[in-house]
């Protein structure tokens, strides 16, 4: 029980910075192509 509850936290932190990563790559990639007045 404890171990499965560990493990269910794990994977969602795991999405969690998994997910932040592919925000801050779509933000960077958003304000390249807003410099260029690419929308």
């Amino acid at each position: 029980m404890a171990c499965s509850n560990y493990m269910k936290f794990f994977v969602q932190s795991h999405e969690v910075r998994r997910n932040n990563k592919i925000t801050r790559c779509n933000y960077a990639i958003e304000n390249i192509f807003g410099k260029f007045g690419i929308k």
